[in-house]
Order: C-alpha cells, then sequence, then structure tokens
C-alpha cells in the first residue's frame, strides 16, 4: 500500500514538471517572436556584425553595390571555389598599375565571383563589374599598386579568358583557356608587348590662354565611323591641362568643349611625340548639299569632313536632310570635305568663310550577297570581307555569321569593283584565320542592285 501511494506521488512530480517545462518554452517562444523585447546579443558578435557592415557601406559608397566585397569576406569562401590572381606587366616586367583586368567565360559561369578590393595606396578605389547571364559572363577590375586583382569564388573547371586592357577596352595581353582545379589558388601573369602610354594635353583659346574647366572626351579613333566607342573623360584644370591614365590605343580621338567654344582633333601616340593641343574655337556650321549627275538630291553618299593634313575631325555631329547634311562643331580654319567610295574617294578644300557646299556624287549601288553550305558543321563561324578591287583596303566593315547555309547580306555601296572574301573564324585562339576559296569580284553601278552567291 505504502509502495501504491508513492508510485502515484512519482506520477504526480513528473507531470507537474512537464507542464511547467511547457510553460518555459512557450514564454521564450513568444519573447523570442516580440518586436518590443529582442534577444540580446554577445557584444563580440555585435562588435564583428557591425564592422563588417561599416565595411562593407564604405565599399558600397564608391562602387557597384552588388560586386563591391570586403577582406572579410575571404572567411566565408567555400572550400571547393579557387581564386585566381592576375598581375599585368610592362614588357620591362614592372607592374602596370593602370591596368584593368577582365575574366570572361561561358554563361553563368562567372554569377559567383568577387574581388578582393580596397583603397590603393593614393587613395583610389578600384572600378569592378559582373555582367552574367544567360549569353556572356565578365568580369573586369582594376589592380591595385601592384598591378594584382584577384578574383573570389571562381568555379573550378571553368574555361576563362583573361584579358589585360586598359580604360578604353583596347586588349595588350591575354591569357586563352585559363581552368582552375578545385580549390586552386593560382597567380597569372600577362605581360604587354609595348608600353602604354599617358597622355598629357592643354586646352586654349585663340589667344594661347589655357581654358580651365574646359569638358574633354577621349576615345579610340575607330576607322568606319566618327563616334566614340569607349569615352574616357577629363577636365583641364586652372592652366588648361589634363592627363589621362596610360593607354594602350594607337590612335584616340578628342572632343573638348567650354562656354560654347569646341575642338576636335585625332591623335596618333604611335607616331606623334608630346602633347596633344586642343585649340577651343568658336564652332563652325558647315551644309552640304548632295545631287547626283541630274540633280536629284542623294541620301546614301558617305560624307567626312577632314584637316587639310589628312586627319579625319572627330565628332562632327551631322543633321540628315532632304537635301544634305549639316556639319556644326567644325574649326574655323580651310577644311578637306571627302565624298563616295573608300576605294576611290573624292574631295574637295573649303574655305573658312563658305558655309554651303554643293557636291555632285553618282548614286551608290547595292550589294546583295547570299552565302551557302561551306566546309565544316553549323557551329562554324565564317565572315564576309568586302575589299576594295585595286588594293587590299576594307571598303566596309566585315560581317560574320554561322554555317548554316542560310546567311544573306546587303550592303549600300559607292559604284566600283571589289573583291568578296569568305574568312573562315578561328574556334580557338590557336587556330589560324583561313580563307574558304577565291576572292570574288564584283562591280556596282549607280543605282542598281548587284547579286552575288558564294558557297559550295
Amino acid at each position: 500500500m505504502v509502495f501504491r501511494w508513492i508510485g502515484l506521488l512519482a506520477l504526480l512530480a513528473a507531470l507537474v514538471w512537464i507542464f511547467t517545462r511547457s510553460d518555459d518554452r512557450g514564454a521564450a517562444t513568444a519573447h523570442a517572436d516580440s518586436p518590443s523585447t529582442p534577444i540580446p546579443r554577445p557584444a563580440q558578435v555585435a562588435e564583428l556584425v557591425e564592422s563588417e557592415s561599416e565595411q562593407r557601406r564604405a565599399v558600397d559608397v564608391t562602387q557597384t553595390p552588388d560586386t563591391a566585397t570586403s577582406a572579410a569576406d575571404d572567411r566565408e569562401i567555400p572550400i571547393e571555389l579557387a581564386t585566381l590572381t592576375v598581375r599585368v606587366l610592362m614588357p620591362d616586367g614592372t607592374p602596370w598599375t593602370d591596368a584593368r583586368v577582365q575574366v570572361t567565360a561561358g554563361p553563368l559561369s562567372l554569377s559567383g565571383v568577387r574581388f578582393d578590393l580596397g583603397p590603393r595606396s593614393d587613395g583610389r578605389w578600384r572600378y569592378n563589374r559582373v555582367l552574367s547571364d544567360a549569353l556572356v559572363s565578365y568580369a573586369i577590375v582594376d589592380v591595385d599598386e601592384h598591378g594584382c586583382a584577384r578574383l573570389q569564388r571562381v568555379t573550378p573547371g571553368v574555361a576563362l579568358e583573361v584579358r589585360a586592357r586598359d580604360v578604353l577596352e583596347t586588349v595588350g595581353a591575354r591569357a586563352e583557356r585559363v581552368v582552375l582545379e578545385t580549390g586552386e589558388q593560382r597567380t597569372l601573369e600577362l605581360k604587354l608587348d609595348s608600353f602604354p602610354r599617358e597622355l598629357h594635353g592643354r586646352c586654349s583659346d585663340e589667344r594661347g590662354v589655357g581654358v580651365a574647366g574646359a569638358e574633354v572626351s577621349i576615345g579610340v579613333a575607330l576607322e568606319f565611323t566618327d563616334e566614340l566607342a569607349t569615352a574616357l573623360r577629363a577636365r583641364s584644370d586652372d592652366a588648361g591641362e589634363f592627363t589621362t591614365p596610360s593607354l594602350l590605343a594607337a590612335r584616340l580621338a578628342l572632343h573638348a568643349t567650354h562656354a560654347g567654344r569646341s575642338a576636335n582633333t585625332i591623335f596618333d601616340t604611335s607616331s606623334r611625340v608630346g602633347g596633344v593641343k586642343l585649340l577651343l574655337e568658336t564652332p563652325r556650321s558647315l551644309r552640304v548639299e548632295l545631287q547626283g549627275s541630274n540633280g536629284d538630291p542623294q541620301r546614301d553618299v558617305r560624307v567626312s569632313v577632314h584637316e587639310t593634313t589628312g586627319e579625319e575631325l572627330f565628332d562632327t555631329p551631322r543633321t540628315p536632310g532632304e537635301y544634305g547634311i549639316l556639319f556644326t562643331d567644325l574649326p574655323r580654319r580651310p577644311l578637306e570635305l571627302r565624298w563616295g567610295s573608300r576605294c576611290a574617294p573624292q574631295s574637295q578644300v573649303v574655305a573658312e568663310h563658305v558655309d554651303r557646299v554643293l557636291v555632285i556624287a553618282p548614286r551608290n549601288g547595292e550589294l546583295q550577297l547570299s552565302v551557302g553550305a561551306l566546309p565544316g558543321d553549323e557551329r562554324t563561324r565564317y565572315a564576309v570581307q568586302i575589299h576594295c578591287a585595286d588594293a587590299d583596303r576594307a571598303a566596309a566593315p566585315p560581317c560574320s555569321f554561322f554555317n548554316d547555309g542560310r546567311f544573306e547580306g546587303s550592303w549600300t555601296l559607292a559604284p566600283g569593283h571589289y573583291a568578296l572574301k569568305l574568312v573562315r573564324l578561328p574556334s580557338a585562339a590557336a587556330e589560324q584565320v583561313l580563307v574558304w576559296g577565291e576572292p570574288l569580284r564584283v562591280e556596282l553601278r549607280a543605282g542598281e542592285t548587284t547579286r552575288a552567291r558564294l558557297g559550295q
């Protein structure tokens, strides 16, 4: 009987303990969910989180928020990912501190890449950018004062193309098919073949006085257009001077403006020494009226304005109209007007006081080209190159296509004789560019359509 009462008391004590524990757990849950009484964090953890947040905010103010990282992120790199450090060197082995490293891979391959970023010793924060979508992935970052850029969280087994280029996208060195292994930390050196060069310039007025605060746009001088591909912008100082980072491009186009005055020039860095001088003047307008031999207006004739020394003036805004083209922002001095085919251009010198010119130009012809099946499968890429028939000089930009047997292209060109080449593009950097078949010679007549076909 005594033992029965002892068992009942033990059972009752156990039930009381269970209900008490359940109430404590319920009270703790309510406490955690209550927004008015948060659970306190240990001081050390709170300090670490706030420190990392401050580092990230300092980077985010200056850089792209979704790509900039701090050194604290090293602790988060999974062991199976890899790290690539790229070091860019000039021909003499010294670091190129103005370099920009570009890493390109397949679709979505670089979606998780992070940069080891921080301020340089000169206080300049480094530019960075990551783009990864269904078509292409690339990451771009400025190097530090040692010429190095480090990419973290690189997926192993992915073929990377690594380029060293300047801020205007001119490539100086590259490495193809760089593949990292699991957990690897590799250092890759890229060495330039030629030295980059800083550009020093000065903006002045007609009296030779430096113009302060002039806005200067610098870009690569392209062959087939007078538009800037990628512009680098600078502002002249109190003496009218400006300096750019070291650049690789051989021909640079410059356009400066200030208080309604402007200047345009092409600067050849490979053959000219010293700095570039930009004379800002009150702009001049020139209307060019285009007519055919029968007096009918012409609209498809390419017209360009050059210095009398032969240099093409850059970034001359033009407005097409019913009877021709209006050029603005031109310097007030004799200029050379060129029109027609690149293979047989015509020209005329225009005096500084002339603001209207009548140009008699033959009508353009149209070239229509169709390409059938060529050697290789549908993944093989070809390109059409159109050259002047009497000289190995390009008459139009090349046009690439896949070998699916359905390519059709159309070009509007000045009358004349042309040579068409088919070039098979390489699938890897080690391959040579192969020319398929003999060049096809065609003649374009004014106002007529010429049809041609290439293929097996």
